[in-house]
């Protein structure tokens, strides 16, 4: 719900000072901002329209992009991407991941038309489009880059230097829209050290395998045939003189290469781990550089259709499932509460941004708070997050609410839960940032807060446990939140 507060700030100024603290460029919160503008009855309702329609753009593009191309049916794209569990859950949702594949596909289609073919209209549409691409998604830069490379190198072979110049117009275009966000990028790096992960390139580069193969082995197996198969026919066909059709293939090959390369590179450039809805536009790219290079590679068009179909049986079962997952049932918890919460309860969320999502649905009368408190729950305040992570005790203000609720008789509700201790176990707080051995790194500190928060309900509530709210479907793990109940008092020796 993040993306949704952010577009509707009370004014649009607010909206640009939001992107200091935000992930994401300006294009999606306005397109939100013009979406609830029109005046939806249900909210709700709207913006899962919203999705659905991105979602079916994906499929038109994709459709576009491989027919200008010369590839007529996209079949490893159809199976591969739009199958895919992840692009599943990225495609039709809140954040601006889906909307940049569409203007990405538009930019891989558009710059081969630009590179070989001169006109004035393919160069404005390309670029107009380049620079929505870039102004979606930050990460969609790096993919211009291994694009424009791969366009111009094609070029570069058949000595068409009109046409490499046309490709760095379109290229400085897009570079040209992202200076505005030079102050914001540098703002932003006081709070972005907490997001930084400790991992090596090796762990990335694993972990990033496990999203294209969604943690199955079988499936890894597909990706690892039709990139072999791809490999052999693109080198057999690039060394056959006289291939009308070795200059699209040459900027297929080239950009799925320089893709992998450039993303890798960014997120490990920017200090950023990888997430699956990041992974979504780099599947979608590398399928339809699949679906290309063989297709130009004559002897192996067949083999296409094979490596689809094994794909399919992989996919289509996990996939199927995935169409009726909920994204979340903190609004399940937050509508719960509205009617069992009374006067006095104390209502406690963690992690703190589960508060941005709660704050959204719940409208019952009893005060709330997360943990650590965090003053605006309306977007994502990693600035305010840092702010605690420095505080000696952050936890004091939670202790009194959760103290003073059952003392009084009255109950505290956990949502998200907490860390309980082992018998005789007493959690030990981390000391004020960053003079812990995880540094700024926000993730240890989480943990260290809910291991106190649980240890102090453990030591002075009589009752706990939780509370069942049936989602009537699947929730995606990530998001299926529990809810606890604690109730009772006593007063624990050495207790706070």
């Amino acid at each position: 719900m993040h993306a949704i507060h952010v577009a509707t700030l009370p004014q649009f100024g607010d909206i640009l000072r939001s992107l200091t603290v935000d992930s994401m460029p300006a294009f999606h919160p306005m397109l939100l901002r013009l979406w609830t503008s029109l005046g939806w009855v249900e909210q709700d309702a709207g913006l899962r329209f919203l999705g659905l329609l991105v979602a079916i753009s994906t499929l038109v593009v994709v459709w576009i992009g491989a027919r200008s191309l010369g590839v007529g049916v996209p079949l490893l794209t159809l199976v591969l991407f739009d199958l895919h569990r992840v692009v599943l859950q990225t495609a039709g949702s809140l954040k601006p991941y889906g909307v940049g594949i569409v203007f990405l596909y538009l930019v891989f289609a558009g710059l081969w038309r630009v590179a070989s073919a001169p006109g004035a209209g393919a160069i404005l549409w390309t670029g107009t489009v380049a620079i929505l691409a870039v102004n979606t998604v930050y990460q969609n830069a790096p993919f211009l880059v291994a694009l424009c490379l791969a366009a111009a190198t094609a070029r570069v072979v058949v000595r068409d230097w009109a046409g490499v110049r046309r490709v760095f117009v379109v290229a400085l275009m897009a570079a040209a829209s992202l200076l505005p966000y030079a102050g914001v990028i540098v703002k932003s790096q006081d709070w972005r050290p907490l997001n930084q992960p400790d991992n090596t390139v090796g762990q990335f580069v694993t972990r990033l395998a496990d999203i294209f193969a969604d943690w199955s082995r079988a499936l890894l197996v597909v990706w690892i045939l039709s990139c072999a198969v791809a490999v052999f026919g693109a080198v057999r066909a690039l060394r056959r003189r006289g291939l009308g059709d070795r200059e699209p293939l040459l900027y297929a090959a080239l950009a799925a290469i320089g893709a992998v390369f450039l993303f890798v590179g960014f997120f490990r450039a920017a200090a950023r781990d990888v997430g699956p809805w990041h992974a979504a536009s780099l599947i979608g790219l590398t399928t339809l550089c699949l679906d290309l290079v063989l297709v130009k590679s004559l002897t192996l068009r067949s083999l296409r259709f094979g490596l689809a179909v094994a794909a399919a049986a992989v996919m289509l079962p996990s996939s199927s499932q995935w169409v009726g997952v909920r994204q979340t049932n903190v609004d399940l918890l937050a509508t719960y509460l509205q009617n069992a919460a009374r006067p006095g309860d104390a209502i406690v969320v963690t992690p703190w941004f589960l508060g941005v999502t709660f704050n959204h649905y719940y409208r019952g009368q009893v005060p709330w708070m997360t943990i650590p408190p965090i003053a605006d729950l309306y977007t994502h305040r990693y600035d305010l997050v840092k702010i605690q992570m420095m505080a000696a005790e952050p936890l004091t203000p939670v202790y009194h609410v959760i103290g003073l609720a059952l003392e009084s008789g009255h109950r505290v509700w956990l949502v998200g839960g907490l860390q309980f201790s082992k018998p005789g176990e007493v959690p030990v707080p981390l000391p004020p940032a960053p003079a812990a051995p995880s540094g700024w790194r926000d993730t240890p500190y989480y943990d260290s807060w809910s291991h106190q928060a649980g240890h102090f309900v453990q030591s002075h509530a009589d009752q706990l446990g939780v509370v069942q709210i049936q989602a009537g479907q699947p929730v995606w793990l990530a998001e299926d939140i529990v809810l606890m109940m604690a109730e009772g008092w006593r007063r624990a020796e050495g207790s706070r």
